[in-house]
């Protein structure tokens, strides 16, 4: 009604009711009612007339069949424009991509989430640094163990027992 909700109704009622007063209030609504009426009516008479004029025109000018496929070329239009509106409802693929794209976003950031909680994993974990160290002192291990292994087989070179059990 006139955009005009109960709230709004309710305050007009009671600023009239001020105004007017309780006695006189019954005869300003009948009169307000009887104008509204009366004004509907002069708006159809009128809106009537130009239909009537209109329609007149078209038939002495032979437009009546031109004004008759307008109205049927905008009832076909209102139509497609419903039947279009209807199909972007329905459209289930839409739907389903419009999720599937939801989902992705989703998985994308626990992905996200999952990578920094491995970088802050290696962070923390205070044994990475004690294994490195000591996979650093095994490999000084190993190449001192191939330099003791070097001078070994330099020292069986130049061994004096081996050259006297063999001068024998």
């Amino acid at each position: 009604m006139f955009g005009i909700g109960f709230s709004e109704l309710v305050l007009i009622l009671v600023v009239a009711l001020v105004i007017f007063g309780p006695d006189k209030l019954p005869e300003v609504g009948k009169t307000m009612g009887k104008t509204i009426k009366e004004f509907k009516a002069a708006v159809n008479k009128i809106d009537s007339e130009i239909k009537k004029e209109v329609n007149d025109v078209a038939q002495a000018t032979g437009m009546d069949e031109t004004l008759k496929d307008l109205k049927q070329a905008e009832q076909s239009l209102k139509g497609i424009d419903k039947n279009l509106k209807d199909i972007s409802k329905i459209n289930p693929l839409k739907n389903e991509m419009d999720d599937l794209s939801q989902d992705l976003k989703k998985a994308e950031n626990v992905m996200k989430g999952f990578d920094k909680n491995l970088k802050d994993i290696s962070k923390i974990n205070p044994l990475k640094n004690e294994m490195d160290d000591l996979s650093q002192d095994l490999k000084k291990a190993e190449n001192a163990m191939k330099g003791f292994d070097k001078e070994l087989k330099d020292i069986n070179k130049i061994d004096p027992l081996k050259t006297n059990d063999t001068a024998e």
